[in-house]
C-alpha cells in the first residue's frame, strides 16, 4: 500500500529509541491486546457450575439488549463474585501509544500488582480510507485522530492514533516494540508535545498548550497547501489524458 501521508512529518525527528527494558514510558509505542466496546453486551452465563454439582463449569454465550443479568453463584475456581461476569469482546495484538501510567502500586485491596496503564491504539490505514481523509488525520482537523508517519527508526506502517479506544492495560500484557535498529520505539520529545496535545483537544476542547497548537497550525497549513498543488496537478494530468473528438468528427455528428 502506498503512503497517503503528505510531505516530511513535523517534527522531522518523529521518533526516539530507549536502549533498555526498566520500565515503560510516556509516549512509548508498545504491542497489547486491544478490544473493541460490543454495539450490545455480550458475556458468557454459568450453565452448570463445578462448586455446585461436581461435574464441569460449563458456560453459554449470551447477548444483552441492555438487560441487566440475573445474578449467579460466586465461582471460586475463576474468582468471580455473584455479580461479575465474563464479557466477551472482539480484540486484537495492536501497537499501541503509551498515554499516561495510571498506578504504581498495589491497588483494589492488593488483587492487581505492578502498574496499570493508560494506552491509545494505533489503527492501519485501509485501502479504502482515501488520501483525503488521511491528510484530514495528519493536518489535526479531527480531534480523537492523530497520524504516526512510518520510520526506520518507529514503526513499519503509517497508522493512525485513535483517542476514542483509550483502554487501560498491565504492564503484563505490554510488549516493547523494537524498531529496524532493534531498539526500543518512543515518541521525540517533540512529537510527544503534539500528541499530548491533540489528546487534550478530544477531551476538553481546547489545546493543551497555545504555543504547540500554533505550530500545529502551521504545519497543517503547509501540508495543506502542497495537497492542493497535488490535487490540481493530478486534475491537469487527467485533462490531458482524455480522448480528443476532432472538430470535423463533432461537425459530422448526427444530432
Amino acid at each position: 500500500m502506498s503512503k497517503k501521508g503528505l510531505k516530511q512529518i513535523f517534527p522531522a525527528n518523529f521518533y526516539s529509541e530507549i536502549d533498555h527494558a526498566h520500565d515503560f514510558y510516556v509516549g512509548q509505542i508498545c504491542f497489547a491486546h486491544t478490544v473493541r466496546p460490543n454495539r450490545v453486551p455480550t458475556f458468557l452465563s454459568p450453565v452448570k457450575q463445578a462448586e455446585v454439582d461436581g461435574g464441569e463449569d460449563l458456560f453459554k454465550l449470551i447477548s444483552s439488549q441492555g438487560g441487566v443479568p440475573k445474578s449467579h453463584l460466586p465461582i471460586h475456581k475463576f474468582k468471580l463474585e455473584n455479580d461479575e461476569f465474563f464479557y466477551v469482546q472482539r480484540g486484537k495484538i495492536r501497537p499501541v501509544v503509551i498515554l499516561a501510567r495510571a498506578s504504581e502500586k498495589n491497588w483494589i485491596q492488593g488483587k492487581i500488582k505492578g502498574a496499570v496503564y493508560l494506552c491509545t491504539p494505533i489503527y492501519s490505514i485501509r485501502p479504502d480510507q482515501g488520501q483525503d481523509f488521511v491528510v484530514r488525520v495528519q493536518t489535526y482537523q479531527m480531534a480523537n485522530l492523530f497520524y504516526l508517519p512510518e520510520s526506520p527508526k518507529g514503526i513499519e506502517e503509517e497508522g493512525i492514533v485513535r483517542f476514542e479506544m483509550l483502554q487501560p492495560v498491565h504492564d503484563s500484557c505490554l510488549q516493547r516494540m523494537k524498531n529496524i535498529s532493534r531498539n526500543f520505539v518512543c515518541l521525540h520529545e517533540d512529537a510527544l508535545k503534539l500528541f499530548l496535545n491533540q489528546y487534550h483537544k478530544f477531551t476538553t476542547g481546547v489545546p493543551i498548550d497555545p504555543s504547540i497548537d500554533e505550530i500545529a497550525t502551521l504545519y497543517a497549513q503547509d501540508v495543506l497547501t502542497e495537497f492542493e498543488v497535488i490535487k490540481a496537478q493530478e486534475k491537469m494530468s487527467a485533462v490531458g489524458k482524455a480522448p480528443v473528438t476532432s472538430p470535423i468528427a463533432q461537425e459530422a455528428k448526427p444530432s
